[in-house]
């Protein structure tokens, strides 16, 4: 399991809105990565997920 903090940025009162942006930190990996758009905070949850995967079996393999 992987714990994420989301920190979304708000734009100022009276600022025009922004698509949705910020930034991820994986907490369990200690990595942040920025986020421009909803597609893009999709990816890099599935990025980080990808990568625990990997290490996972990776781990997995060299038990054996």
């Amino acid at each position: 399991m992987r714990t994420y903090v989301v920190k979304v940025w708000v734009p100022a009162a009276g600022e025009p809105p922004e698509d949705l942006r910020g930034t991820v930190l994986d907490v369990t990996a200690g990595v942040e990565r920025p986020f421009t758009d909803q597609a893009d905070l999709i990816s890099v949850l599935r990025g980080s997920a990808h990568d625990q995967h990997a290490e996972r079996r990776r781990g997995d393999e060299e038990a054996r």
